[in-house]
């Protein structure tokens, strides 16, 4: 049965006063549009058509969409008690209300009302949308709409898409954030002029979401995200927002409210084509033309009416003095006064304000509406640290886990103290950095960095300073906050080589260094100067004090690593950064860089493809497979391909089992199969380990019903699977031997730990400190350098998520990689890992040697760590809570090490 609402509404007019529930398909028609929805998928649209037309632009998906936020694997969002009702007072327009109550992470407690109506004489739905918080505790909110379009009733070539961002407005064609400058999109089918646009509120509208191919070729949908908030128990939060439909125009460069607008320049005209939702008659228009030199030309006032069935166009001679972008700005006036358009979705002036192009011009830069879509801009920060030097420059140290911004200020009650202090075992590198801030007035300096050997006296030995590495901090912007977790803003990253560079006043310059502690190096306090060389003045020098222990980390790490790589970005990016590097070059500078970070690259170190000979193939791997194990390679993926042939399969086992690899390779066989799939995923289990038994199989995989049957001998866990109900399984197994691996990627968000850039350090590191407490043997990691392709990855790493970085840990340079923040902190993770399991190896040898109580209470309480990592969720975010730690763990080793040697 259809319920034909309108219809309903005027029949029963004010006899009966309430709402009638509809629960089942809806038809709705108003004076100008036809709606079709759906009450039991959330009151979308399904159809959305002008009356007489039937070219529906409503999309597989449909129209009204919303939800809040990012969805959960573990805690799915749901809607409660939903109902859509028609209100029965309104005898002149359709007005439904769409009423739930929401539960899941960061909505549980919301109650959500949207009052749709078809306004009266108008050719749009006018919705608004209200949250309340019903619950007992504050929510972090990121509420989102989206529309699925379909132009003219299909997706088709000429479909335009016009979506006002900072650099103008755009044609998307792929899946990609944008910042909003304006609080509206348009999508048109030229062919028939119809338009269907839509307008938010200016003052809430973040930033749009277009999804592009998502799931269908003929899949196109653009989605708003509102400004996150908190919303406390007890508060509310509304918004108003418009679907209208408009004839007559080929593309949009304006919108409200009340119409939408063409402008077009050919050489000597201006023409402005006003297309509207409602009827507006009496109009008069009073527009110029601004250039981004300042120069104004005043156009000649136009009068004319405009109602959904009529349309005006204004012809201007104008000629544009060069090629380029113009402003078109207006008022529109009634009787002399202006009309205020806009005015139910904050625009700020009331009047029109677009751009147009004149001759070949690029995109230009568009100003946004209104500070919305910066709202989450992280602002200065005041750090209270001991100064290294003070005066015209202020100079202080960080550690790596600090990520310092340009806006950082500092403040000091500590008296000056130049000396920087490092701690390291032997074969580790430890970072840190020295931050430089020019002093309010100062001119531009050029300044750079001098290291100098560090010498150990009393032992005669010394770190040269070629052991020592210098970089700038190269900034990211950071638009849309992973998660829309904020803050945004540019955020430290990239770690180029250090050059000199010109410090001007006001702004913090952090310069990052690494040292490297060889394996012979000899144990106690390394001194030496590190300078701050400044143009036309004495340098400033601080001394460098790193105290090396004694004891050396394992040349192959305890934590088995398996990152992807993929060559064809890596190739890409190198093109982009003006270099012509061979495959093979590149695939060597990626190794040696992974390895000296301690991590392996499956798709460098990997087993051959398939091949005719798999034998002989296997054969001339086997020199390079040597190398990759001596420098330090934990793990060895054969590839899941190698399943088309029994005879290969066999030759790869026997190759593994004459080598004794079998703590090394495995096959990755199955990346986050669904539920579905694992019936067929557990015979083709069943079928390799029939084959190679010697050969482990790893399954990646997350959800509440992961995948981790005892017959796969890696389990690969997303990172929150052990917060659920598996977690008992999980740690049984673990507990009896079995190696459990783990892996994040575009999720977990916070308060998890992860690898997005506008994180902080500590939620980087603590992941390797969560692993070794867990008993989790190896990280998983799908890749190290993707990027979206035309992206460009020094400009911009968000992703559709949204998020910042996944699958992204360093940056492509013209030959090889260049070094991330992330990175450095992923290895410092692994070393602590390192330290973490000889910490417990000295143990259990202190044990068997049997006596030293006092030694063995001692490092218990070492051990533990339960203020560090007490929960998944609940780590310190402190940095020295860390160090401090890490560096007891040091201490500790030492005193087991001299005890066993008595």
């Amino acid at each position: 049965m259809r319920l034909f609402a309108c219809f309903l509404l005027l029949l029963l007019g004010n006899i009966c006063a309430g709402a009638a529930v509809l629960t089942e398909d809806a038809a709705i028609d108003g004076q100008y549009l036809h709606l079709e929805m759906r009450p039991n998928e959330g009151a979308t649209i399904h159809t959305f058509t002008l009356l007489g037309t039937g070219n529906d632009f409503a999309g597989e998906g449909g129209l009204l969409q919303e939800g809040f936020g990012v969805a959960s694997h573990y805690l799915p969002n749901r809607r409660l008690n939903e109902k859509l009702e028609a209100l029965e007072e309104f005898t002149d327009r359709p007005v439904l209300r769409f009423t739930y109550d929401c539960q899941g992470p960061n909505i549980q407690g919301l109650h959500v009302v949207r009052i749709m109506e078809l306004m009266p004489n108008e050719a749009s739905v006018k919705v608004v949308w209200r949250v309340e918080n019903r619950g007992k505790e504050g929510q972090w909110v990121a509420p989102w709409v989206r529309n699925e379009l379909t132009p003219g009733g299909a997706v088709d070539e000429q479909d335009r898409w016009d979506l006002p961002t900072f650099q103008g407005i755009i044609q998307p064609n792929s899946t990609r954030w944008h910042p909003a400058s304006r609080n509206w999109y348009a999508a048109t089918d030229p062919a028939r002029q119809e338009t269907l646009y839509c307008v938010f509120h200016a003052d809430q509208t973040h930033s749009f979401l277009v999804l592009w191919d998502e799931e269908g070729p003929n899949r196109r949908a653009i989605q708003t995200a509102f400004v996150p908030f908190m919303l406390e128990p007890g508060g509310a939060w509304e918004t108003t927002y418009r679907l209208n439909f408009v004839r007559g125009l080929q593309h949009v460069d304006f919108a409200t409210d009340e119409l939408a607008a063409q402008i077009d320049y050919a050489p000597a005209k201006l023409s402005a084509l006003f297309s509207p939702a409602s009827a507006l008659p009496g109009l008069e228009i009073v527009a110029r033309v601004m250039a981004k030199n300042g120069r104004v030309w005043r156009l000649p006032s136009k009068k004319f009416d405009l109602s959904p069935t009529q349309l005006a166009r204004c012809s201007y001679e104008w000629s544009a003095p060069d090629p380029g972008r113009f402003d078109f700005l207006a008022q529109i006036q009634r009787d002399g006064k202006a009309l205020q358009l806009g005015a139910e979705t904050g625009s700020p002036h009331g009047g029109v304000d677009t751009q147009f192009a004149a001759g070949r011009a690029p995109n230009a830069v568009m100003e946004p509406w209104t500070d919305a879509s910066h709202a989450l801009d992280k602002g200065p920060r005041t750090l209270d640290r001991t100064l290294l030097a003070q005066g015209d420059l202020l100079v202080w140290a960080e550690p790596s886990m600090e990520k310092i911004f340009r806006s950082d200020t500092v403040k000091t009650n500590a008296p000056v103290d130049p000396t920087i202090r490092l701690a390291a075992a032997r074969n580790e590198y430890e970072s840190f950095q020295v931050v430089v801030r020019p002093q309010t007035g100062t001119k531009s300096l050029k300044v750079q960095f001098q290291t100098h050997d560090l010498v150990n006296a009393s032992a005669g030995a010394s770190i040269p300073a070629r052991e020592i590495q210098a970089f700038r901090e190269d900034y990211l912007p950071i638009t849309i906050p992973s998660h829309f977790e904020g803050p945004t803003g540019y955020w430290p990253d990239a770690l180029p080589p250090l050059q000199p560079f010109t410090a001007d006043g006001d702004i913090t310059y952090p310069v990052w260094f690494t040292v490297h502690v060889g394996n012979n190096a000899a144990p106690g306090i390394y001194r030496g100067p590190l300078e701050l060389v400044r143009e036309g003045q004495p340098p400033l020098a601080f001394t460098l004090e790193l105290q090396v222990f004694d004891f050396a980390l394992p040349a192959t790490p305890a934590l088995k690593t398996d990152f992807g790589f993929w060559m064809e970005a890596a190739l890409a990016g190198a093109k982009m950064r003006k270099g012509n590097p061979t495959p093979a070059s590149l695939a060597d500078a990626y190794l040696a860089n992974a390895f000296a970070h301690r991590v392996t690259l499956r798709d460098l170190v990997r087993f051959p493809e398939p091949a005719g000979d798999y034998a002989a193939a296997l054969a001339a791997y086997g020199p390079k497979l040597k190398s990759y194990l001596e420098r330090g390679a934990t793990t060895i993926a054969v590839p899941g391909e190698l399943m088309a042939n029994p005879a290969q399969i066999e030759s790869a086992n026997d190759f593994v089992k004459r080598l004794k690899l079998q703590h090394r390779a495995f096959v990755p066989l199955a990346n986050e199969p669904p539920e579905p799939a694992y019936a067929p995923l557990q015979q083709a289990v069943d079928q390799w380990k029939s084959l190679a038994p010697d050969i482990p199989v790893m399954v990646a995989s997350l959800g509440v019903k992961p995948f981790m049957p005892p017959s796969v001998d890696l389990w690969a866990l997303h990172s929150p699977v052990f917060d659920t109900g598996n977690n008992v399984e999980i740690l049984n197994h673990i507990a009896s031997g079995r190696e459990v691996w783990w892996y994040v990627s575009n999720t977990p968000p916070r308060p998890y730990g992860n690898f997005f850039v506008d994180f902080a350090g500590i939620e980087h590191r603590i992941l390797f400190w969560q692993a070794f407490a867990l008993g989790v043997r190896g990280m998983y990691y799908w890749n190290v350098d993707y990027f979206e392709p035309g992206q460009d990855p020094w400009r911009s790493l968000l992703d559709a998520t949204p998020v910042n970085g996944d699958g992204f840990l360093v940056y492509p340079g013209p030959s090889g990689p260049i070094n991330s923040i992330r990175w450095e902190i992923i290895r410092d993770g692994i070393e602590d890992y390192d330290y973490l399991t000889l910490l417990l190896q000295r143990r259990d040898a202190l044990l068997a040697k049997g006596g030293n109580e006092a030694l063995l209470a001692q490092a218990a309480t070492v051990y533990s760590l339960n203020e560090l990592v007490p929960t998944l969720v609940g780590f310190p975010r402190d940095p020295r809570v860390l160090l401090k730690k890490r560096n007891d763990i040091a201490r500790m080793i030492e005193r087991i090490d001299a005890a066993l040697a008595k």
